[in-house]
């Protein structure tokens, strides 16, 4: 089967010919050439287009909103409501996570296409920007007509984010710029970054502080935090950061030392909304964790009393989980789930845009994973994604997913889930 990609997308990327000027680190550095790459689609998209969509006359579904809760905290806005964080006008109060291998430009284009009203970059080291390191300066470029755009940067120092936070406002117009103060990978907690720094609120501030004081007038600063370390501590550290000029805190509802398998504490969340939201600086709180289904995030807006929902795992190979929310804010329903062929076609869309963003390689290794998400749960997914963690080519990988598609299209027929279209190529390398 012939691919569906262009012919000569995405050649690799070549440091001598994208960054070629001094590193960003000198004061007097000259003008250097974008690296914005715009993901291009040749596939027919099984995405909606984000927008107001016509109610619909279905009969109620099983997802429709209850009754009105005495309890609710929502004040009877809705996520399809427009919303200002901070100053920050969004279209509706849906909120892409910053994921570390994950939201790159095509995954936050394709989620804001679904009608995601702000997406964040991953998570970027302050360090690695200012010393120009290559790999990730093309993680931190934009793309093209990206607004706003959101970069997430990681740290513990505050005059090193600071510099770095002025670089990613000068360099890519940043409108916002987040700092991570959750993440619980033990490397990065080890160094001090990430949920590290929950353990002292009083850093946190200074943190928040500098870096609002350097991007002061030309972007935003905010930050994501959990409900604590090993034992709560989110309140102290969401009054330090609001004190200091954080536009907005998100908040993730479970401590460093829990697991995805610990339910995540949506009071928890909702003490550190209320306590904001009663504070002289009144600063809005986003709400984070199990949101995975549109039902999660209307649930969580109107139980919490959070003025927008963040969705991370929950939109993995599945950005229809954006429209679909939307949906059911605005009409009780949120629609059918894609089909098992809308969510391969989606797949085959994802994999070309990759390949017209990062080159053949990384976008091969990218999709191993996205590809497995895409069709999680389909008939005989394992063997196809088998197949898929052995390629090394995107003609392979695609010509894979078209042959499920027809599968799939076309029951009576068969898919080789044995075959080898390529070299075995550990999972590790993704």
């Amino acid at each position: 089967m012939p691919s569906p990609l262009p012919s000569g997308a995405g050649a690799p990327y070549s440091p001598s010919r994208k960054f070629s000027t001094p590193p960003p680190c000198q004061k007097n550095r000259t003008a250097r050439k974008s690296t914005r790459c715009e993901p291009a689609v040749t596939h027919r998209s099984s995405l909606p287009p984000p927008g107001p969509q016509a109610p619909s006359d279905a009969p109620a579904s099983p997802y429709a909103p209850a009754p009105p809760d005495p309890d609710a905290r929502n004040d009877g806005r809705t996520l399809a409501d427009p919303v200002a964080l901070g100053g920050l006008q969004l279209p509706n109060r849906l909120i892409l996570a910053p994921m570390a291998g994950v939201t790159d430009r095509t995954f936050r284009w394709l989620a804001k296409r679904a009608g995601c009203g702000l997406a964040f970059s991953e998570m970027i080291s302050d360090n690695a920007l200012l010393w120009a390191n290559a790999k990730t300066w093309v993680l931190a470029a934009p793309y093209p007509g990206e607004d706003p755009y959101a970069v997430q940067l990681l740290g513990k120092d505050p005059d090193t984010l600071a510099r770095a936070a002025v670089l990613v406002v000068e360099e890519w117009g940043a409108a916002l710029v987040d700092i991570n103060m959750g993440c619980p990978v033990p490397k990065v907690v080890k160094n001090g970054e990430g949920a590290a720094l929950l353990r002292d609120p009083s850093l946190c501030g200074r943190i928040i502080e500098r870096v609002h004081k350097a991007v002061a007038g030309r972007a935003r600063v905010s930050c994501k935090i959990r409900l604590g370390f090993d034992s709560p501590s989110s309140l102290d550290v969401a009054r330090a950061v609001a004190s200091a000029g954080a536009s907005f805190v998100s908040v993730h509802g479970r401590l460093r030392t829990e697991t995805y398998s610990t339910p995540a504490d949506w009071e928890g969340i909702a003490g550190v909304a209320e306590t904001l939201s009663r504070g002289p600086e009144r600063v809005p709180v986003v709400g984070n964790g199990d949101v995975l289904e549109p039902g999660d995030a209307v649930s969580m807006l109107a139980r919490t009393g959070v003025h927008a929902v963040m969705v991370g795992r929950g939109a993995l190979g599945n950005p229809w989980i954006f429209s679909r929310a939307l949906s059911l804010a605005r009409t009780g329903d949120p629609g059918p789930p894609p089909s098992a062929a809308e969510r391969v076609r989606a797949a085959i869309e994802h994999l070309d845009a990759l390949v017209r963003d990062k080159g053949e390689r990384g976008a091969v290794l990218e999709m191993r994973r996205h590809g497995s998400w895409y069709i999680r749960g389909l008939p005989r997914a394992a063997g196809v994604r088998s197949r898929l963690m052995r390629v090394s080519k995107a003609s392979e990988m695609a010509s894979i997913l078209e042959d499920y598609l027809d599968h799939l299209e076309h029951p009576g027929g068969h898919v080789d889930s044995t075959r080898k279209d390529g070299p075995s190529c550990p999972t590790s390398d993704v």
